[in-house]
């Protein structure tokens, strides 16, 4: 199954090696300087190799660079969250669940502010609840019970929201990001 995965980098300062090799050998097919040193890059791989070309990214440049992951495009008010957040955490690579997790440790109210509308203005109301229900369940099971609904469908909405937010709420860290966002 073909991904397609969008990518934030932030150099600490202009790596024309990196950006060479970027463009060169990795191919992304959408590649645009947003501003000083940040870089919005488009792929598409077949699920296997996307762990490992990035896998290879992150520590071939791990020094100089800070990357996150993400399965959608971020208007810019949160592209400037993203990178205000980014610019106070070590070299590495991330997703928009650990951007969202430490706006929420520092309680900056701005990003988690642009973040929840953001989210609000293409989810439903519906999709928003599932999720914060799921999230305080013990199991699928019980939070579709809670729901009224068959655990097919809540697992159709959990992937609705992931496409949506790029936060997989089967995952700890992103439940608590998204918990925090709309708590």
């Amino acid at each position: 199954m073909e991904i397609n995965k969008k990518v934030y980098l932030l150099l600490k300062k202009e790596d024309e090696d990196f950006l060479f090799y970027t463009k060169k050998i990795l191919c992304p097919s959408e590649f645009l300087k947003i501003k000083d040193n940040l870089y919005y890059l488009s792929f598409g791989f077949e699920e296997e190799s996307y762990e490992e070309v990035f896998k290879n990214l992150s520590i071939d440049f791990f020094l100089s660079i800070r990357t996150v992951e993400t399965e959608i495009k971020l208007p810019n008010d949160l592209i400037d969250d993203t990178v205000s957040i980014l610019e106070g955490m070590d070299e590495g690579s991330y997703k928009v669940e650990d951007i969202i997790e430490k706006a929420v440790i520092l309680g900056n109210i701005k990003v988690k502010t642009d973040f929840k509308k953001y989210y609000e203005a293409k989810m439903s109301k519906e999709l928003i609840e599932t999720a914060l229900i799921y999230i305080k369940s013990a199991s699928l099971m019980d939070a579709a019970k809670s729901l009224y609904i068959h655990r097919n469908t809540l697992n159709y909405r959990l992937e609705t929201i992931k496409k949506i937010t790029s936060l997989d709420l089967k995952s700890f860290k992103s439940r608590f990001a998204f918990y925090g966002l709309f708590k």
